[in-house]
């Protein structure tokens, strides 16, 4: 995480605050990817304009965004197969990640990740347990890299 506010530059560590972009009473998340750095005066100047009604304008931006990011990486790199085939998600996932790295593009977290990409394709996830782990697979797919 960076070390200096998001939006005026500052880099005092004794007045910087994390600031969740999809706030926790939207089911926001802890992890690095929902949070910026902010000073606390900026802090505060967000929280005040940062209202239900604002954020869920904004979402339904970031939402749009999202689905057609989702969509670009299925068309560019997913492809079905007839045959019986597994591919762990968690690959899937992070040939995402690259790609939205070479799009200079920052990518969504993985739980919203792979429910956009569910819905945007016909696979189907499976679940292998053994003692020690569990894994999922999408089935009847392949990365094209």
């Amino acid at each position: 995480m960076i070390d200096k506010c998001f939006i005026c530059g500052e880099d005092n560590e004794h007045v910087l605050q994390q600031h969740h972009i999809v706030p926790r009473w939207l089911d926001g998340s802890d992890r690095d990817e929902n949070l910026v750095r902010l000073c606390a005066n900026c802090h505060q100047a967000i929280e005040k304009i940062y209202t239900r009604q604002v954020f869920l304008r904004l979402e339904s931006k970031f939402t749009d965004r999202v689905t057609q990011l989702v969509a670009d990486f299925v068309d560019k790199h997913i492809t079905h197969t007839d045959r019986e085939t597994r591919t762990r998600t968690r690959d899937v996932y992070d040939q995402f990640v690259e790609y939205c790295r070479q799009r200079d593009s920052r990518p969504i977290d993985r739980p919203s990740f792979h429910r956009e990409f569910r819905t945007l394709t016909t696979s189907t996830v499976t679940i292998k347990e053994n003692s020690t782990k569990t894994r999922k697979y999408y089935t009847d797919l392949r990365i094209e890299r």
